[in-house]
């Protein structure tokens, strides 16, 4: 009796949704980015009612959570019982100062087993740089910014179209 009043609340844990952190990092200085608005997508139950391909676009569109980033420049959420097999994560940034759209597709078992990197360049691994790495439960977006020739110049490249 007393072994299973041990296991009990291990067992209650692991029924319930796990936690994600989503951390951005600047990768030159290592030093987190604060104040930066994180959008998850795919996460919410999914409606599949709807026939209408216009109002289920509209409803994919629409982020699930959208969170900013603390002093440690991290986000946390929980993911929702069933855990879906996948989601998306968008990290906002000003485009001048970073060079990145990062809308980023996670498989959750890799994400909840042993993190994951994102890099600038869209390079995906698990394992870090020196001083940078995921935990397991953690996205790190590991972020170089811009050359200081494209900040300059960034209202002409922003208006130029091919």
């Amino acid at each position: 009796m007393w072994c299973g009043l041990f296991f009990l609340p291990l067992l209650a844990t692991s029924c319930f949704g796990q936690k994600v952190t989503v951390r951005l990092v600047d990768a030159t200085s290592t030093k987190p980015l604060a104040s930066h608005e994180v959008y998850v997508f795919g996460i919410a139950p999914k409606n599949f009612a709807q026939k209408d391909e216009q109002s289920e676009y509209r409803s994919r569109a629409k982020a699930d959570l959208h969170l900013k980033t603390d002093s440690s420049g991290a986000v946390r959420f929980d993911l929702p019982n069933p855990v879906p097999d996948h989601f998306f994560i968008r990290p906002i940034l000003s485009g001048p100062r970073w060079d990145c759209f990062c809308l980023v597709r996670v498989a959750t078992e890799e994400v909840l087993t042993k993190g994951r990197l994102i890099t600038t360049g869209g390079e995906a691994n698990s394992h870090g740089s020196p001083g940078i790495s995921p935990n397991p439960g953690e996205i790190l977006f590991s972020l170089q910014p811009t050359p200081w020739w494209v900040q300059v110049l960034y209202p002409l490249l922003r208006d130029y179209r091919l």
